[in-house]
């Protein structure tokens, strides 16, 4: 992708009214409660702000600075940060709000990666393109109530080393989840991504980006939209030992983000569908045939 081209450009209808959205992104102590520390001391453009979080894996540096740069109650609000510090290039963010029947349509952008180093901007630019869709994620659970997800758990006769390698190595995805097809990765990084190619068209589809890497215990993805305003899902994988075993956990969440016709039905269908999942990873990890040769 061309530097220039480079934009994140995301969307969710949250049940809000407009006036408690602004508040949440626009107030410190909202924004601590679901983001992270944004210290500035007026809401005005040209205002400082310092930005600060816990340190985790999904980012190499735990506060950063900016400023804010626009200012449009109770529609548009932005400002410009560093992501790539010591670098003092800035993106700009934009969140724009507007009323619909649901509630609240909040869409955030950023733009002006071209400005950050060669060596920096692919990086920055794939770990924010997953790192938003949690964000609005976020949002969407602070402002409506607790987060809507489905877990389901399957006992592997295996060490958790081994059943790390089955969900984290493209070649075994392919194997357990769509035999035939070619799954391939970027690496196994925050900021990687697991896709299955397809050489007809020489793109890659149902593409995840990983946003949480702690072998052999957690794996967290998060799935790329193919628009902007399709619903994105968090999977998180997490192993524990168990015996003289693996119990292996897969936790799929963000369902708060569906439209309310596609909610429960994709609910249930998830629900059966990643039962019989993990019966095919235990079944792979443990050389036995598969119970559901044809895939996912």
């Amino acid at each position: 992708m061309e530097a220039a081209t480079m934009k994140i450009e995301r969307s969710i209808v949250i049940k809000a009214d407009q006036a408690k959205v602004w508040k949440a992104l626009t107030t410190p102590e909202a924004l601590a409660k679901w983001f992270e520390v944004f210290d500035f001391d007026r809401l005005e453009v040209g205002q400082k702000i310092h930005f600060s979080w816990e340190p985790n894996d999904a980012v190499d540096f735990s506060e950063t600075s900016g400023e804010i740069a626009m200012v449009e109650p109770i529609s548009r609000f932005g400002y410009r940060w560093r992501i790539a510090p010591p670098e003092p290039a800035m993106t700009l963010v934009i969140f724009d709000l507007e009323t619909v029947p649901e509630g609240t349509r909040v869409t955030v952008t950023e733009t002006g990666f071209e400005a950050i180093s060669d060596a920096q901007r692919e990086k920055r630019f794939n770990d924010n393109m997953g790192g938003w869709q949690g964000v609005m994620g976020q949002l969407a659970a602070y402002l409506q109530g607790q987060a809507i997800s489905i877990e389901r758990s399957i006992w592997i006769k295996a060490s958790r080393q081994r059943v790390w390698e089955a969900i984290t190595d493209p070649a075994q995805i392919g194997a357990w989840f769509s035999p035939g097809t070619h799954w391939r990765g970027t690496g196994l990084e925050v900021g990687g991504r697991i896709s299955v190619y397809d050489p007809e068209t020489d793109t890659d589809l149902f593409t995840q980006v990983i946003t949480l890497v702690d072998a052999p215990n957690q794996l967290v993805t998060c799935q790329v939209p193919n628009s902007a305003d399709e619903a994105s899902h968090t999977t998180t994988w997490t192993l524990k030992e168990d015996g003289s075993g693996t119990l292996l956990t897969l936790t799929y969440s963000g369902y708060e983000m569906d439209t309310e016709d596609a909610r429960q039905h994709n609910m249930d269908e998830n629900a059966v569908g990643f039962g019989l999942m993990l019966e095919n990873v235990k079944a792979h990890v443990e050389g036995q045939p598969l119970p559901h040769p044809q895939g996912f």
